[in-house]
């Protein structure tokens, strides 16, 4: 972009010094710029026009009710170039039809013109700029607000899920339990065949230590840790090495 030189600078200030701007607080419906163009310059000569659509939800609901498809503006802002036309202009046309042709389709509307005193065009940009900042704001905290709701929302789904899993595994502990017999709750184990029989052909037995009719009744019986203590009485006498001689014989202690 170029730097405007100081003259230039100096016409542009002056000619927006000499501007005035007038506010349109309804617009007739269906109206374009280009027609309000049309109206406004019968007063002078017409520079910059902004109107302000109306909000989408409100469209989307008049088309889906069977409205008019075309889209309509809510309020509008003219500039003239000369402060002595925007004034003849919001005189002339506020609380006054349009006129025109009699048939024309926007002859019999009214307009509501306001002449803005010491009002400037980039007086209006600054504040649709300042509406447009507000408006992004407070859809970016809306959807900061929405993330953390879903945040939240995932972090108690798996909170819950964890919970039921360890619900769901007491539970099963707590059937396993209660459909054992009451003397054999724990962990489950009998004597190894092998060891019981090597033991009763052992010739200690032949010493008496050890009577072969206690071992014969332990063959192959569950045993519990909790109930150990009742069978410990056959083995109570036996070391866990006993040595005799050049024999050893290696006592497995069950656990």
């Amino acid at each position: 972009m170029k730097k405007l030189t100081p003259e230039q600078l100096e016409k542009a200030q002056k000619r927006i010094k000499r501007s005035g701007v007038v506010y349109l607080s309804s617009m007739p419906p269906y109206m374009k710029p280009t027609k309000l163009r049309q109206i406004m310059e019968r007063f002078g000569a017409v520079g910059r026009i902004f109107l302000k659509p109306e909000d989408t939800k409100s469209h989307k609901s008049r088309v889906k009710s069977g409205g008019n498809k075309k889209r309509k503006f809510d309020e509008g802002w003219c500039e003239f170039k000369s402060k002595k036309a925007a004034k003849l202009a919001a005189e002339t046309l506020n609380g006054n039809i349009i006129g025109g042709k009699k048939r024309g389709f926007y002859h019999d509307d009214i307009l509501n013109v306001k002449y803005l005193r010491g009002f400037k065009w980039g007086d209006l940009t600054r504040a649709l700029n300042r509406e447009k900042e507000v408006r992004e704001s407070k859809m970016e905290a809306e959807l900061a607000r929405e993330r953390r709701m879903n945040k939240a929302f995932i972090e108690n789904v798996e909170t819950s899920k964890k919970f039921n899993n360890i619900r769901r595994q007491r539970s099963k502990k707590r059937q396993r339990e209660e459909n054992e017999p009451s003397g054999a709750k724990g962990r489950k184990f009998s004597l190894n065949r092998k060891f019981v029989g090597h033991l009763s052909r052992d010739p200690l037995l032949q010493t008496g230590l050890v009577p072969g009719s206690r071992i014969n009744w332990l063959r192959g019986r569950p045993i519990s840790i909790r109930s150990l203590s009742l069978y410990w009485a056959s083995f109570f006498e036996v070391s866990t090495y006993c040595i005799r001689g050049d024999f050893l014989v290696d006592f497995l202690v069950i656990f």
